[in-house]
């Protein structure tokens, strides 16, 4: 029995080796600069005197029983850690034994912390490829990765590292690609940002405070399972790295994964520790390998498919819609296919269903599960599709919430907008200035925009905010105000909402959470897709289309006299065209006409600006509009309807941004 196993390990487990350093050199102070350093370290590897020299054990490359050829440490000093320098062992400073490494350091200036008893002038940290860029401060944080982590401080000349890890070593075969491990008590096992320790001196010698709490440098966010590569030929060994070291009450669990799917499992049930700077080697585990079985739902208390209504009976969709004045959707089911938008391609084999986030609209603090009360997926009797089934609180709040399906890997496969206005959403062509029925509001909106000379457009109007060709909303501002350039911050949310490099347009749909910040070039900020690919959004709705089952994104309409056509403030046809920007509206269309209410009346757009595409924040919200087009011109750039206080019509605009979405009736075939 592999738990059998496990328990002999455990009382054999032996201490991952502690690092020292000695003194090898003095210290070589230029003249021309004094604040600068040059130091020699010859790095030494001694057991602790309590482990039996028989007892050790090499944790492969990764577990520093000796030095190895091109090894990198990162040693970081100066003004809050910004100055560091990468060192690359390489044969000639190893020792033959494996257990010295010497090496120089040159023109690194010390930290200053004196005056705040703080005796430590330098700072390592091993691996050096988990370094995160930026200021380090007197602190040692890593990014997320499955790797053996270890810290120092200086004592003096003298470096001691500290392993910040227990580990578990494990071989296996099969064919499989990657693996994720989790404790079966969803113990705390990684980090989703950063693992940040406080490595120093005090006075006392170097000490270590292990997964220090977040001080405004970095945040800790714990995670429950990690993913990882793994080689499955029987021979090599794998490592999980366990920040801390970790107490599983109740065992711990491996899933291996071939092409996203689970093909293979191994659990242990009963508790075992795995404390840092230890190693619990499980050996060969394959003949413990069971074959996964998928299941038909992902938890027994989910919402029930059964009785469940079908949002999607008519057209799938990114987004649907919940009519939070309609008191009867109180505590109702609701349920959609899991496919790809408005498509037939499933989204994949799920295993667990996560409300990412959701809003208010505005600077409120938001309660979780008050838009969405719980969210899970099932299968039908008989069918071998995958349903998302979600439920509404007993109290209906108006608001938006993100709901994604993730893989056994964590991975997202695709993820669903829920918009439940305060008000039932009506549509027109106001006058004939759309030649399609379009919504009285943006996409995500609670209520619609209006206002007169003495009343302000309301926050909650603005609706979501979107990147150009992406289908997945990010909350408009928490204001509108007239201080300033109009900036604001975001509509509060429950959740997570994050800033990430440009990535493919392929990937991006794995992280519906993250806003796509671009670099500066010498035409300014432009794409969050670095395929620049122009056809995400079309003339037909596609699956990336954003708007709910029954309506599109319009597109640019060259000649036809439409809104979506050119500089609408010339329009002859737009004779209720009114701007207004002390109270943050735009209005256009004809006068009500009582006997032909579908195709006449005034439509307001808000000026709720618009999120810059270099760090995901507002500019504008009060002064500007910004409302995309489907047609998407080949490069960073693509069509919208855009107002600046002047002048309103369609113009082409970065990619990057994001602007509202304002979504027209799919014509009748």
């Amino acid at each position: 029995m592999i738990m059998k196993k496990l328990n002999i390990i455990l009382s054999a487990a032996i201490a991952v080796l502690a690092v020292s350093c000695e003194k090898s050199s003095t210290i070589a102070k230029p003249e021309e600069q004094a604040e600068k350093y040059t130091r020699t370290f010859t790095c030494v590897f001694a057991a602790p005197e309590s482990v039996d020299p028989d007892t050790k054990v090499s944790i492969a490359s990764d577990g520093k029983v000796a030095w190895e050829v091109g090894d990198k440490i990162m040693i970081h000093g100066g003004d809050n850690g910004a100055s560091r320098k990468l060192v690359t062992l390489t044969a000639g400073d190893i020792s033959a034994d494996g257990k010295h490494a010497t090496f120089t350091i040159e023109d690194l200036a010390p930290y200053d912390r004196t005056s705040s008893g703080v005796v430590s002038q330098y700072y390592a940290q091993y691996p050096a490829s988990a370094v995160p860029s930026g200021s380090m401060y007197y602190e040692c944080a890593f990014n997320n990765t499955n790797a053996m982590l270890m810290a120092a401080c200086n004592e003096g000349d003298t470096f001691r590292f500290f392993n910040l890890c227990g580990v578990i070593s494990y071989v296996v075969s099969g064919d499989f690609d990657s693996v994720v491990f989790s404790g079966n008590n969803s113990e705390e096992v990684t980090f989703t940002d950063y693992y940040q320790v406080r490595v120093r001196d005090d006075g006392a010698g170097a000490a270590c405070n292990y997964f220090k709490p977040g001080n405004g440098f970095k945040t800790n966010t714990p995670g429950t399972s990690i993913s990882t590569s793994v080689v499955s030929d029987g021979a090599a060994v794998n490592y999980i790295y366990l920040p801390r070291g970790v107490n599983f009450t109740g065992g711990f669990t491996f899933k291996f994964i071939k092409g996203g799917e689970i093909v293979k499992t191994v659990s242990t049930s009963s508790s075992v520790n795995v404390a840092h700077g230890k190693l619990l080697p499980l050996g060969d585990i394959t003949s413990h390998l069971k074959t996964y079985v998928a299941p038909s739902n992902h938890d027994a208390s989910h919402p029930a498919i059964a009785g469940a209504e079908d949002l999607g009976s008519v057209e799938t969709a990114n987004c649907y819609i919940i009519d939070g004045s309609n008191a009867a959707n109180a505590e109702k089911v609701f349920k959609f296919k899991a496919v790809r938008g408005n498509g037939t391609t499933p989204a994949g084999v799920i295993s667990s269903v996560e409300i990412l986030w959701e809003t208010w609209n505005n600077a409120e603090t938001v309660t979780a599960n008050s838009v969405v009360a719980e969210a899970d997926f099932d299968k039908q009797d008989g069918d071998d599709d995958y349903w998302i089934t979600f439920k509404m609180p007993a109290t209906l709040h108006a608001g938006n919430a993100l709901i994604a399906a993730l893989n056994a890997g964590g991975t997202v496969l695709w993820s669903w907008h829920i918009w439940v206005p305060s008000t039932a959403i009506t549509s027109s062509t106001y006058g004939g200035i759309s030649t399609a029925p379009m919504m009285d509001r943006n996409l995500g909106a609670l209520v619609i925009a209006e206002g007169d000379a003495d009343t302000d457009a309301v926050v909650e109007s603005c609706g979501m905010f979107y990147q150009w060709g992406r289908k997945d909303p990010f909350p408009g501002p928490n204001s509108l105000s007239l201080a300033g350039n109009y900036d604001a911050t975001s509509a509060i949310i429950s959740g997570t909402i994050e800033t990430r490099e440009a990535t493919s347009s392929a990937e991006i749909n794995k992280y519906p959470n993250y806003f796509g910040v671009t670099g500066a070039d010498s035409d300014g900020y432009k794409d969050w897709s670095t395929d620049h690919a122009s056809t995400l959004w079309g003339s037909a709705k596609n699956e990336n289309d954003p708007c709910p089952p029954g309506w599109k994104l319009p597109i640019f309409a060259s000649g036809t006299g439409d809104l979506w056509d050119k500089d609408v403030t010339t329009k002859t046809s737009l004779t209720g065209y009114e701007l207004n920007i002390t109270h943050h509206w735009l209005k256009l269309g004809k006068d009500y006409d009582a006997l032909n209410p579908t195709t006449t009346g005034y439509v307001y757009f808000p000026l709720a600006g618009y999120r810059t595409q270099d760090n995901g924040g507002y500019a504008y919200a009060g002064k500007r509009a910004l409302i995309w087009q489907a047609y998407g011109e080949s490069g960073d750039y693509a069509k919208c309807l855009y107002s600046d206080g002047s002048f309103v019509g369609y113009r082409t605009e970065r990619k990057g941004r994001g602007g509202n979405v304002r979504c027209v009736a799919i014509p009748e075939p």
